[in-house]
């Protein structure tokens, strides 16, 4: 469980990548993570064009399952035959028999190795041992060797199993022998008998046998291989993380050039309050809704940003109108304060400071009389001072609203390297100190 617990953690902050490497990466966290004793051990045929992998499927598994023939290939993509393992083995498609396979086994077919190296890369990370399958004529070709190079770096031990071997042919099974390979599976060749494969049943009966070793050496093979599948995913992560950095410090640069002056929404001051109210919020809007598409034109050159920039803009919220209420009420008080004392009582207050914000929004209005026999000599004061706070309030409203879109724009952003790392280090460290790489031989190695 301590194994789970770890594997648990380093699953969820896969939850923002996406990739065929986050997808790698899954499967081998399946792979490290506490076995269920139930769980059936995989097994991978692997093996170059032509050498009968299928046909030793459908053999053990009782029925035509796989495709077979003289076309190559004829398998086009990986095929699981059994059942159990489902979270590995998500993705790959599944045969469906006619007759039960043997339990506690789970196969799966792959295309010729020349064919198709991701699909077979994909089936190794999520197998626990693999079988390369090798032909009288095609046990020493490069195509065979690959394969087997491969396999022995994506940590996955493999046996060899000679099929088609005619009789008398002893010597090529000393032969394969020769290349350091284990060879405990030979299946011959009978004409119209089909094969006699008593030495793979006999194979995958005893790896059934020993599943709970056979696992836990896998698990520990599999580590090292998650690790530096992690370290790609987290070296990833650090890039975007500073590419998210960089994004995020040009937008603020940006979106701090906006500046709306109370001279560019002038018409604001021919309406009722409420009117002018939006108006100034959808002047605010337009000018950082215009600094955000700047900004974007800016950063085209790569999709990471534009969808960030795209996601950002449509999270955030309009201004809303009553940030300006404030700004109105202190008007209010500021003129009625002004209003000289032996006429206060002539003057309604509402009427004098409706005049002062109309003359904060547009510069070049006439106050009115009232308005200059109410203030007099005080009047230009006053309307400075509302010009000013008119200033303030709307640069206030556009740094809301920057902020806003720079919150968004930071929000959602994948995980560092170093929690990667962290993760993929305690995954090791309760796999324990037994997490290495097995490679070569057989069950009995």
């Amino acid at each position: 469980m301590k194994t789970s617990a770890a594997a648990d953690r380093l699953a969820s902050l896969l939850g923002l990548f996406e990739g065929a490497d986050v997808t790698r990466t899954r499967r081998l966290i399946e792979v490290v993570r506490d076995r269920n004793p139930d769980d059936p051990v995989v097994v991978a045929l692997v093996g170059p064009s032509g050498v009968g992998k299928s046909y030793l499927v459908n053999a053990w598994a009782g029925s035509n399952v796989a495709p077979s023939g003289a076309l190559r290939p004829t398998t086009k993509e990986p095929l699981v035959v059994g059942t159990g393992s489902g979270e590995r083995l998500r993705g790959f498609a599944t045969a469906t028999t006619e007759t039960a396979p043997p339990s506690g086994v789970v196969l799966i077919d792959t295309p010729p190795w020349e064919h198709d190296h991701e699909a077979i890369d994909a089936v190794l990370d999520a197998s626990d041992l693999a079988i390369l399958v090798v032909s009288p004529s095609r046990y020493a070709d490069a195509t065979t060797a690959e394969a087997a190079q491969r396999i022995t770096a994506r940590g996955v031990t493999f046996v060899v199993a000679v099929n088609r071997l005619p009789d008398g042919a002893e010597s090529i099974v000393a032969a394969v022998a020769k290349t350091g390979w284990d060879v405990p599976i030979v299946v011959p060749e009978e004409s119209g008998a089909g094969p006699s494969i008593e030495s793979l049943s006999a194979f995958l009966h005893e790896t059934e046998s020993r599943a709970s070793e056979i696992a836990t050496r896998r698990q520990a093979a599999a580590v090292p291989t998650l690790v530096e599948a992690v370290e790609g995913l987290a070296a990833g992560a650090d890039d975007r993380r500073r590419a998210e950095s960089e994004l995020l410090e040009a937008a603020r640069a940006r979106l701090a050039t906006v500046r709306i002056v109370a001279s560019r929404v002038a018409a604001a001051g021919d309406r009722t309050w409420p009117a002018a109210a939006i108006q100034l919020a959808a002047s605010v809007d337009a000018g950082v809704d215009a600094a955000i598409a700047r900004f974007k034109e800016e950063r085209r050159e790569g999709g990471f940003a534009t969808s960030r920039i795209d996601a950002a803009a449509a999270a955030v919220r309009t201004t809303d109108p009553g940030a300006f209420d404030t700004w109105q009420l202190e008007l209010t008080v500021d003129a009625v304060d002004a209003i000289r004392p032996r006429l206060l009582r002539r003057f309604r207050r509402g009427p004098v400071s409706e005049e002062i914000w109309r003359l904060a929004l547009d510069p070049d209005r006439r106050p009115s009389r009232r308005t200059r026999r109410a203030l007099g000599v005080r009047l230009s004061f006053i309307r400075e001072l509302a010009r000013d706070g008119v200033d303030d309030v709307l640069g206030e409203a556009v740094a809301a609203r920057a902020a806003e879109f720079c919150d968004a724009l930071a929000g959602h952003t994948i995980e560092t390297g170093d929690r990667l790392r962290d993760a993929a280090a305690a995954v090791a460290e309760a796999a324990g100190p037994g997490a290495e790489e097995w490679v070569g031989g057989g069950p009995d190695d």
